[in-house]
């Protein structure tokens, strides 16, 4: 009913969003690996929490198979968590 559809219409204009607009924050380490943090188009929550934010870090810009991953309920996370995975990263 109306829970399904609204719940529809909210996905559909969250993948609709260009992906430049979802960037939380993207750097790239000394030794090349990107750390990408985006918020997430629907909520990655599986039970307890809500997660709409994800960061991932790649072997490079080119190579899309990531190598670390973490997820976060608010955006004020995502961004510490960023920098937390940034210096996890920085010389490995």
């Amino acid at each position: 009913g109306d829970v399904n559809d609204s719940l529809a219409i909210l996905i559909a204009r969250a993948m609709s969003l260009p992906f430049r607009d979802r960037v939380v924050a993207q750097d790239k380490t000394s030794s090349g690996k990107l750390v990408s943090t985006v918020s997430l188009p629907f909520d990655h929550g599986t039970e307890g929490a809500s997660l709409w934010f994800e960061t991932m870090v790649f072997p490079s810009p080119e190579d899309f198979l990531d190598i670390d991953c973490d997820r976060y309920e608010t955006r004020a996370q995502a961004v510490v968590g960023h920098g937390k995975m940034l210096e996890k990263w920085r010389d490995q």
